[in-house]
């Protein structure tokens, strides 16, 4: 019946409605998402070569109804959009799923395609011809690339450069909904396995090297943790942002942005270098937008303005590192950096996912430079996923000495002597 379907003569290059085409393309993605979620990868395997390697399986009638729609509606941008965002989607799902071996027989699939020789049908010969040319683009390349994972030290933040995928409007919604997954589990499993880290390497009396540590600081690691948590109070934090969220609906615009540098400056005040930073923000700060200081702050404004700030600390728009960016991370203060990047998210959370686009930038930036020439970066990634793991991650970080909760942060205290401890929000 399926080949009677897509051979039929009498639907060969007939003209096709737009809304047909756009309900077939959305019919085939949600119906591969959804056998992803249900199914087992080699059913889902099995009814990507039905649908697309022409295979026949009457059980598939309805989906290859669809596809006959688009190829024989001469629809060839459409069809590798499908055809993509079934990939992308496929390997999203089982990268969360940890099933490699799917992935790699899915590209084994493209590798032993049939040829356009000898098909019974134009249909056929078209849909061969159009796979072969999906599977001879750049757009198969990068597919592969990321999903069977470059020999790079940037694969260490893919939920990073998972941003790029599901913040791309030309995306289909489940594929960026496949991508958003992954990254959040990626986040989770590298939260999970920091705080099992800090739980059993920052006993004092710790001296088993076999304990995994999930960052690339190695040794360094846990006296990065401990000093972040003797600088930063829990609840004066809260306290502090919750104030200033409060009182900003209250300010002119151009009090807002004096205030908001008074902000960034108290609470950062005890990271090295952040003096720095706060200065060359509040000069930068000056012009912007200055025509509306007199007007009151609104959502926008506010997302604007933090937008723009943690460009300033990242990114330029030539798309090349901030000066900002250089002068903080060159002079080793590096912490300082991460923790305004921090504190102008909890202004604004809303401005989170702008941060990790700049974040998958500067990543590209770095990408063709060998591990051991960007290690200065390679620090700063590894702060920032620490830091943000602690501060706003699901875990509570708390510092404990002789069985007690350590609330003073005094230099004075023997840090070494110190363990961390964790517990659920």
């Amino acid at each position: 019946m399926a080949r009677q379907i897509v051979s039929n003569q009498s639907n060969l290059d007939k003209p096709t409605s737009p809304l047909l085409i756009e309900t077939a393309q959305n019919t085939i993605i949600r119906t591969f998402s959804q056998t992803l979620q249900n199914q087992s990868p080699e059913l889902s395997l099995a009814l990507f070569q039905c649908i697309f390697l022409d295979r026949i399986d009457d059980s598939a009638a309805d989906l290859s109804m669809h596809l006959n729609s688009i190829v024989m509606g001469q629809h060839k941008r459409t069809f590798i959009r499908v055809i993509q965002s079934v990939c992308y989607i496929m390997v999203n799902t089982w990268k969360q799923q940890q099933r490699t071996e799917a992935i790699r027989y899915l590209f084994e699939t493209f590798e032993h395609m049939p040829t356009s020789r000898n098909c019974s049908s134009r249909y056929s010969r078209r849909l061969r011809f159009w796979l072969r040319s999906f599977y001879e683009s750049t757009e198969f390349h990068t597919l592969k690339t990321y999903a069977m994972g470059q020999d790079s030290w940037t694969r260490r933040y893919q939920e990073y450069l998972l941003v790029e995928q599901y913040t791309d409007s030309r995306n289909v919604p489940e594929h960026k909904d496949s991508a958003r997954r992954l990254s959040q589990y990626l986040k989770c499993k590298f939260q999970r396995q920091l705080t099992k880290y800090a739980s059993l390497a920052s006993h004092p009396d710790t001296i088993d090297e076999s304990i995994h540590n999930p960052t690339a600081l190695r040794g360094s690691t846990i006296a990065l943790m401990k000093h972040i948590l003797m600088v930063w109070n829990h609840e004066n934090h809260e306290d502090l942002t919750a104030q200033f969220r409060k009182n900003s609906r209250q300010m002119a615009y151009g009090q807002y942005k004096d205030q908001l540098i008074q902000y960034l400056s108290l609470s950062t005040q005890r990271f090295r270098g952040s003096s720095e930073a706060c200065a060359g923000l509040s000069e930068l700060l000056k012009t912007l937008e200055s025509d509306r200081n007199n007007l009151p702050v609104d959502v926008r404004l506010e997302l604007k303005t933090v937008e723009i700030m943690l460009d300033w600390l990242t990114i330029s728009e030539a798309r090349i590192p901030s000066k900002l960016f250089i002068q903080l991370t060159s002079q080793g203060y590096t912490i300082a950096l991460v923790i305004l990047l921090l504190r102008l998210v909890l202004v604004c959370p809303q401005a989170y996912t702008h941060l990790e686009k700049r974040l998958a930038e500067l990543i590209r930036c770095y990408e063709t430079v060998e591990e051991s020439e960007c290690q200065w970066f390679i620090q700063f990634l590894e702060i920032f996923r620490i830091v943000f793991s602690m501060i706003s991650g699901s875990q509570k970080y708390t510092l404990i000495k002789a069985g007690r909760v350590q609330t003073d942060t005094s230099e004075s205290i023997d840090v070494k002597a110190c363990r961390i401890f964790t517990q659920q929000r």
